[in-house]
This record gives C-alpha cells, structure tokens and sequence, in this order.
C-alpha cells in the first residue's frame, strides 16, 4: 500500500555556518593518524606519539643544511638527500639525551627534586593556575 517517505539530509547550502577548522588541530590530527599507521601495534598514547615526533622533528630542524634542503625541493628530491640519514642521526642522539637526562634525574636527587617542582609549575600552568612564577622555581 503506501511507502513510507526515505529519510534524508537536505544538500548543504552554499555559504553554510560551518565552523572553520584550525589548522593547527588539523595538523595535530594529520600527526597523530600518520603515527597512528606507523606504530599501531606498540601501545603509545596519542601524547607519547606527538612528543616523540615534536622531538625528532625539532633535532632535525636544528639542521641547516637538511632544512635548506627541505626548503628547496620537492618531497621526492628530499628523501635522496640528507633527510632520510638526518632522522636516524636525530633518533640516535634523541635516545642519547633522554638518556642522560633520565640518568642524572633518576641518580641525583637535587636534580630530581627541582624538576618535580618545574613539572608541577608546568602543569599547573597547563591546567590555568599558577602557583608561582616558572621561573621563580628553576
């Protein structure tokens, strides 16, 4: 007898009041997908992914000749230079530093004492309150 009506989304209308996405979320979302294919397996938290990258990244970027070369070229030409050798070399003495930090954190208890309070200040300021100034505690 009769058809009930199909439900359906009405088209968009141009000009629509969607929000505009922030870049930097998009990147921070791009990041963690792309980390997320890569090391799916390995249990990391989306945090552990991103402040692993943001670390590689940025010993690479203390690289001029590499960022030179990024500057310059296309991905492709990128990855037949320096690029590819400057992430291993990044890898290495990113474990080398965490490393020495950790030791000297976990072997002297000044050292460890004052970075518990810079962490606390740390977060405390990522949570809007301040106990003292960063600064007045380092």
């Amino acid at each position: 007898m009769g058809e009930e009506p199909k439900p359906y989304l009405a088209p968009s209308k141009e000009g629509s009041s969607a929000a505009p996405k922030d870049p930097k979320t998009e990147l921070i979302n791009e990041i963690i997908d792309r980390m997320n294919d890569l090391f799916i397996e390995d249990g990391l938290s989306e945090n552990d992914m991103l402040n692993y990258g943001n670390t590689i990244a940025g010993k690479i970027s203390e690289n001029e000749t590499v960022m030179d070369q990024l500057r310059s070229n296309t991905k492709e030409q990128a990855m037949l230079g320096e690029f590819p050798t400057s992430i291993n070399d990044a890898v290495i003495e990113s474990m080398d530093v965490h490393n020495e930090m950790a030791m000297k954190l976990l072997s002297n208890e000044a050292v460890a004492k004052g970075f518990a309070g810079l962490m606390f200040d740390v977060l405390m300021k990522g949570l809007g309150k301040s106990d003292n100034s960063i600064k007045a505690n380092l």
